[in-house]
């Protein structure tokens, strides 16, 4: 059995492995090169974590609203955002944020962009709008989520999160003290030199946030990779990955769409125990209304219930309940909260917060085991 030889070094003596050499130069190099990208893709995931709170805050004076006992007719609304942005595409209603919040219509000029539109839903009127699309945190979420290269930054951002996941990975490796020293593992000297406080503070930061880094740089790979990660999800569950919004079998150009209020009223109805969060409208022939409702609990920020209504009479067509959903489609529709952070409530937000800005101290301490490891004993050599 001299297979098991190998095993019981490395279980017991893992710093006498090749194994373990080459785990070390894999993460002390691949953590220098990759590291400063990783550390501003991280840092400003943290920024993000509440940017529709902020976003909404910035503009208070037009976001917020005193309520009343009902609101104006949504078909009210709907013709006066027209008449103030005519021409431009109206793509959705979000009504989210509690009773106070004032909803707002998500409108595409013809140039582009995202403008969103403030109205008091209770007395009908226009309260402002706000151009998204130039804004300094869209430009960070841009920064987080493509490099600002679109498309081809995407998929470059994916590849290096899914690199860092790797990196993560090993350094969990590298970690281990072996049998009958891990308590060692575990420890901060505060009495040691400034080179091994460095080094004990990236040992412990990446000992205890490495799984969650991980689940974030995996989920973020999500996006770019979708097809792929559907195919995997698929292949996993054995169920299906999607589940398509119904369509119109016929379309006829000249029957009116349903009236909006209706449409909301309806969504109301169905599945009463949710809120109506974001009503989108039909953006091509076959589709339909689909309202989003958010409960208690859910994964998704504006809810995880979906009802969907026909597009010339209003009528209720399904109601998709999370719970009902293959576990494939589950796992594919938690990349997004898990990313994130918008599961569990306040409490996940923050932890995701602070978690964005581990990859950056991680990243500095490991230059600093570099400096120490490689350039000091040169400078030693050549002095």
């Amino acid at each position: 059995m001299s297979w098991l030889k190998p095993l019981t070094l490395l279980w017991k003596q893992p710093r006498r492995t090749m194994l373990r050499r080459w785990l070390f130069l894999f993460h002390l190099y691949a953590g220098l090169i990759l590291g400063l990208i990783i550390t501003v893709v991280s840092f400003t995931g943290s920024l993000i974590v509440y940017k529709p709170e902020i976003e909404k805050a910035m503009i208070s004076e037009i976001s917020g609203v005193v309520p009343l006992e009902n609101t104006v007719s949504l078909d009210t609304l709907y013709a006066l955002v027209q008449a103030y942005h005519p021409g431009d595409n109206l793509q959705s209603v979000a009504m989210y944020g509690g009773k106070t919040a004032a909803w707002n219509f998500r409108c595409v000029p013809a140039g582009g962009g995202r403008v969103q539109i403030y109205v008091d839903q209770y007395r009908g009127k226009i309260l402002g709008q706000e151009d998204f699309s130039n804004s300094f945190f869209q430009w960070i979420y841009d920064l987080h989520a493509d490099l600002l290269g679109g498309k081809n930054g995407r998929i470059v951002n994916g590849i290096f999160g899914l690199l860092f996941a790797v990196i993560c990975l090993s350094g969990l490796l590298i970690w281990w003290p072996g049998a009958g020293r891990i308590k060692k593992g575990f420890t901060y000297n505060k009495n040691a030199s400034w080179k091994g406080k460095n080094y004990d503070l990236h040992k412990l930061l990446g000992l205890y946030s490495a799984l969650l880094l991980v689940l974030v740089a995996v989920t973020g790979a999500y996006f770019p990779f979708k097809e792929q990660y559907n195919s995997i999800s698929a292949w996993i569950t054995g169920t299906a990955h999607t589940i398509p919004s119904p369509k119109l079998a016929e379309t006829d150009s000249t029957v009116a769409d349903a009236s909006y209020e209706l449409v909301y009223q309806n969504a109301g109805k169905a599945a009463p125990d949710a809120e109506n969060s974001l009503l989108r409208f039909p953006q091509k022939p076959q589709e339909n209304f689909s309202m989003r409702k958010l409960s208690k609990g859910d994964l998704g920020r504006i809810g995880d219930t979906f009802v969907y209504l026909h597009r010339y009479t209003g009528k209720v067509i399904r109601v998709r309940f999370w719970d009902d959903l293959p576990a494939g489609v589950k796992l594919t529709e938690s990349m997004f909260p898990l990313h994130f952070g918008t599961f569990g409530g306040h409490f996940t937000r923050v932890v995701w917060l602070f978690l964005g800005l581990a990859p950056g101290v991680l990243y500095f301490s490991g230059f600093g085991i570099w400096y120490n490891r490689v350039i000091l004993k040169k400078i030693k050599v050549k002095g």
